[in-house]
């Protein structure tokens, strides 16, 4: 993705609950990331999801990956996406795809 980081609030649909989803501590219902990609995984999961702070970006969808995302980055996307690809062609092969 871009290399500015975003934080995402991300609220669980059920009051009160604690533990981890994802890898993400959620404390009182309540959990913070700055991965884009997760905050996508939580939303499609029926969670709430809020940019916090400075986040320009309002909807984690258009987080798309750039030329200066990482390999997992890449993948991870076009997994959420539901996109065919293997996973270990070169950067630029996947990234073609998403512009397809």
């Amino acid at each position: 993705m871009a290399t500015r980081q975003f934080e995402y609030k991300i609220t669980t649909p059920v009051e009160g609950y604690t533990g981890v989803i994802y890898g993400v501590p959620i404390s009182s219902g309540v959990g913070h990331t700055d991965d884009p990609w997760l905050a996508q995984r939580f939303k499609e999961g029926g969670y709430t999801v809020e940019p916090t702070g400075d986040n320009e970006q309002d909807n984690v969808e258009d987080g798309k990956p750039d030329a200066n995302s990482t390999k997992a980055e890449i993948n991870a996307y076009l997994d959420a996406h539901g996109i065919e690809h293997d996973p270990k062609a070169k950067n630029e092969e996947l990234l073609a795809l998403i512009e397809e």
